[in-house]
């Protein structure tokens, strides 16, 4: 398994991964999506070196994608999105609860298909 092909995986399931560099060095990737209710979503994918010694390997990203998928919290980004009035007007609590529980939902989805593909 390389990065190409998490990232090949990553656009079967509608996230896409923008290169994330600093002083013209690769040290990560931002992955974003929307919802299917139209919330965009970008989570940072950080491979530096003061988290991992021996860079962005496929195997780093794979760990990130794991801390993303574990922490994302489902009440926690509807309160935060609710805060908007744009929002709010677009989304009932109830629609909210179900598009980040479909999204959460995907993005796990997207972690076991990584994780199966370096298992095989």
């Amino acid at each position: 398994m390389d990065i190409s092909q998490i990232i090949s995986m990553a656009e079967h399931y509608n996230f896409t991964f923008h290169e994330y560099e600093e002083n013209d060095i690769l040290c990560g990737y931002e992955m974003e999506t929307w919802t299917d209710g139209g919330v965009n979503m970008i989570h940072f994918i950080d491979c530096r070196e003061s988290s991992y010694p021996d860079g962005l390997t496929a195997q780093n990203i794979l760990e990130e994608l794991k801390k993303i998928s574990a922490h994302f919290d489902v009440y926690e980004e509807l309160d935060l999105h609710r805060q908007g009035g744009s929002y709010r007007k677009a989304f009932s609590i109830r629609d909210g609860l179900e598009d980040f529980e479909t999204y959460a939902e995907r993005l796990t989805e997207f972690l076991r298909a990584v994780q199966a593909a370096f298992d095989a």
